[in-house]
């Protein structure tokens, strides 16, 4: 008959994962609520939950919600970019950590080389740095993420600045040398990227994913407004 769509409707499974925009705000310490549990209960898994109705009962029963508000919340997450719809399941990255953490690093600094440090400075992973370089720059790094806190606020909050990262730059105003937090669970791990990190790579979304299961944060947010 004409007028009537004929064309057959996508029936293939589809899976929820995080965008890199969703990552970023999942590891803002001051980012907290039912957004921020939500992601968190994705990244706590091994590989990416299929949208189903067994998937959102599940939400449902774990943070204590009624009827279709699962649905629409993890819609609302979809619509403004911190999760997104794809074919395939995605897993985290297998392996040993060590090595995983490494490669993910070595393909989110445009130049192959950054390094992740602990609070204390100690150096958890690095590519293409030199031991005496990486001492260097975890000693760098403690000091400056310290003095940027004032009075339990960074100074990207103090300015006003969202989504800031601090860069040592050059002459030119370029930012050869930049420092990234990963705030997860009780841990907070500075990444220090050579380069511009390339945070719409699926390697940054990964070492999220990696970290965040690695420091057990299922728990972490609350479902709650």
């Amino acid at each position: 008959m004409k007028g009537i769509d004929q064309r057959p409707r996508d029936r293939s499974p589809r899976y929820v994962v995080p965008t890199s925009l969703g990552c970023y705000g999942l590891l803002n310490e001051t980012w907290d609520g039912w957004i921020k549990a939500v992601l968190s209960h994705v990244l706590s898994r091994p590989e990416s939950p299929r949208w189903s109705r067994a998937w959102m009962d599940e939400l449902c029963g774990r943070f204590e919600w009624e009827g279709k508000q699962a649905e629409r919340r993890v819609k609302w997450l979809v619509q403004r970019g911190y999760l997104e719809l794809v074919k395939t399941s995605i897993g985290v990255p297998s392996g040993g950590v060590s090595e995983a953490v490494e490669d993910l690093l070595l393909r989110w600094s445009p130049r192959g080389q950054a390094a992740l440090i602990d609070r204390r400075g100690l150096c958890i992973a690095m590519v293409g740095f030199s031991p005496k370089v990486v001492d260097a720059l975890a000693a760098l790094s403690s000091k400056l993420m310290g003095a940027l806190e004032h009075e339990g606020e960074t100074l990207s909050e103090v300015l006003g600045l969202r989504h800031a990262v601090p860069c040592v730059v050059d002459a030119r105003g370029h930012h050869p040398v930049c420092f990234f937090e990963f705030h997860v669970g009780p841990e907070c791990l500075t990444a220090v990227v050579v380069g511009p990190p390339r945070f719409s790579d699926a390697s940054f979304r990964d070492l999220t994913w990696l970290l965040w299961r690695r420091y057990g944060c299922e728990d972490q947010g609350r479902a709650t407004g």
